[in-house]
């Protein structure tokens, strides 16, 4: 009895397996059971924390428009309290230098009430927060970083990076 029942097993589990190609279309994608192609939306970027640096807005050196966290997502908490809106940049290094990353008040030169945090590649927040960050970077390097409102809520603010 034990034989015949392993052998049922065997059998179930190897069910579909056992000489399985499935068949393409014309342009070798798999037909779905109804004879369709596999569809979706390919371009949507995965959602979560990989997803706010691909919607990064770029930064270049100098100062920047008036932008506001409350435009963006709240995807991490890094600088202000936990469900602040965050607003990602990506900076592109244009040489090997030291860099100065400030956020500004949107009115005036003024640091208070926003924070910069630099971000890694895959979007967590690797250094502490803070209204100025000066950092190295090499030249074509890629990075991101987030502005968030310090006691939380919607902020207007300017990004300056000033190449030293």
């Amino acid at each position: 009895m034990a034989v015949k029942t392993l052998g049922l097993v065997a059998l179930i589990a190897a069910c579909g397996r056992i000489g399985f190609a499935p068949t393409t279309t014309g342009d070798g994608a798999i037909p779905m059971g109804d004879g369709q192609a596999p569809t979706g939306d390919g371009a949507a970027a995965p959602d979560g924390i990989a997803s706010a640096c691909a919607a990064a807005v770029d930064a270049t050196v100098g100062i920047g428009s008036i932008q506001s966290n409350c435009d963006g997502t709240d995807v991490l908490d890094g600088c202000g309290p936990a469900g602040t809106k965050e607003r990602i940049y990506r900076f592109i290094a244009p040489a090997t230098a030291g860099y100065q990353l400030d956020a500004l008040d949107a009115t005036d030169a003024n640091v208070l009430g926003h924070s910069i945090g630099i971000l890694d590649a895959t979007c967590a927040a690797t250094t502490s927060c803070s209204a100025i960050i000066a950092t190295p970077f090499d030249a074509g390097s890629v990075h991101y970083f987030m502005v968030e409102a310090d006691a939380g809520g919607c902020t207007s603010f300017r990004v300056e990076i000033i190449q030293q």
